[in-house]
């Protein structure tokens, strides 16, 4: 007969996995509580949630769910996780992933024993330097009000140039009266 206990767990992390769209597994060898308690503050704020999972049952839930009918997609992801180690902890993302990363870069930049192992994001996986580059991406909303800036900006930014061009020949030309 099997763990009841064990059970449980892996239908609850199951369960946890199954209700975020996107999320990333991270590493906590050897961090301090404090560390993961500020870590996990700073993931409520941008709306992720942290648990941590044993890899065990982490790697059943996902075999579990990459064996369901729209699963798909998490097959890669299933080779991936065959041979964890270390401490586990998963972020669950939801919808907008990048301000839970980018959280997770703030906090990853002050403490070096907080590590991404691997993540799933719009339905894709991703390895651990993947990770770390996307969560060091500018939010989308940050990268809408640059793309907004960019679209208002080249009249202005012509007119300058002109006028600076201009400044620069009536400065030249000044230069050479002045000489003589």
């Amino acid at each position: 007969m099997k763990n009841l206990k064990k059970l449980s767990q892996l239908s609850t992390v199951t369960d946890f996995l199954k209700k975020s769209e996107n999320f990333a597994l991270f590493k906590f060898e050897k961090t301090k509580h404090i560390a993961l308690e500020g870590l996990r503050r700073e993931l409520l704020k941008s709306g992720a949630r942290v648990k941590i999972v044993k890899n065990s049952i982490l790697s059943k839930s996902i075999n579990k769910l990459a064996a369901e009918k729209d699963g798909g997609t998490l097959r890669p992801l299933q080779k991936m996780t065959k041979n964890l180690k270390e401490n586990t902890a998963v972020i669950s993302l939801g919808k907008d992933w990048s301000q839970g990363m980018n959280s997770f870069a703030k906090v990853a930049k002050t403490d070096k024993t907080i590590v991404f192992k691997l993540g799933f994001l719009d339905k894709t996986s991703y390895d651990a330097t993947a990770m770390d580059t996307i969560s060091k991406l500018p939010s989308k909303g940050e990268l809408m009000a640059k793309i907004i800036g960019s679209m208002k900006s080249p009249t202005s930014r012509f007119v300058q140039a002109l006028k600076f061009t201009t400044q620069k020949f009536v400065m030249v030309l000044n230069a050479k009266v002045q000489k003589g």
